[in-house]
């Protein structure tokens, strides 16, 4: 999961069904997973444009 991998993922090639699990057993071992989650939500509203107002052609 620090590697970039779903949990979904890890869950599979551990042989566990539930996805739950491994973040409870695991999640601990990834303390720096709130500020990367916080950093790519941040770069994804940034990613975001808002068009301009242009005024009305008359």
């Amino acid at each position: 999961m620090a590697a970039g991998k779903s949990v979904v993922a890890v869950a599979e090639r551990l042989g566990d069904e539930n996805a739950t699990l491994v973040l409870t057993t695991y999640g601990h071992l990834m303390p720096d997973s709130e500020d990367r989650t916080r950093r790519a939500v941040d770069e994804a509203w940034c990613a975001i444009t808002v068009p301009s107002e242009q005024p009305a052609a008359r």
